[in-house]
Parts: structure tokens; sequence; C-alpha cells
């Protein structure tokens, strides 16, 4: 068995998708209904112009975690438009990551990989 992708199911496509269109710096395929970012494994979905029925919880129960090679680009992107849950701070299991709450509310983590000497450091303080 393997994970094939995650749909976030929402009334708001449209600002997911720029949302996560800013992210991976590219175009998602689909439309207002249905998107998609395949290398990425991420769907985004209206199940009430869809299907006709309504959205289930307005609570998120996950975190999507992604990684980059350069968090600190990114954060700088992000920041002024959207709400930041943790900024950029180096973790002791050796990645340097930050977290930010996207248009639907659900929170994203993105991690850069930290150097084996980065790593080393932390463990020292």
């Amino acid at each position: 068995m393997k994970l094939i992708g995650v749909c976030i199911e929402t009334e708001n496509v449209k600002g997911l998708r720029d949302f996560y269109q800013l992210v991976f710096e590219k175009k998602a395929t689909g439309n207002d209904i249905h998107c998609e970012f395949s290398e990425e494994k991420l769907a985004i979905y209206n199940p009430v112009k869809g299907e006709g029925r309504t959205l289930e919880s307005e609570k998120s129960n996950f975190v999507l975690m992604y990684e980059t090679n350069d968090v600190e680009n990114l954060y700088s992107k992000l920041k002024s438009d959207y709400k930041i849950f943790k900024s950029p701070e180096d973790k002791p299991w050796g990645v340097r990551a930050f977290s930010v709450i996207d248009p639907d509310g659900n929170r994203v983590n993105f991690l850069q990989p930290l150097s084996k000497n980065e790593t080393k450091s932390l463990h020292k303080k």
C-alpha cells in the first residue's frame, strides 16, 4: 500500500490554487471545481460544486509537509500575504523549518535539511 496523494476539500479552490501555485512555482491543472499538482500529489476539490454535497468539517486535523531547498526564500515570499504559524528555526532533528496557514486554515510546514555540520552545532547548544 502507498499514499498516492492528498485532496483538500474546500469551497475556496481558487484561493488555495493561487497559494499553492506560489509555493510550488508552477500552474495547477484543472478548473475552479477541481485542480491538481500531480508531481506534488496534491488535489484541491469543491464537493459543493462538484457533487452538490456539503463539507463535513470546518476543523483541520492534519499538517501538510513539504521539503524545499530554500526555506528563507519561500518564507520571504509568503510572510507578507499569509499568516505565519511559526517563523523559520533550526530543529534538533536536522531541518530548518517554518509553518504557514493556507487560505483555508490548513497548516503547511516547509522543511530544509541542514548539513551535518549545522546539525552537530545544534546539539552543542
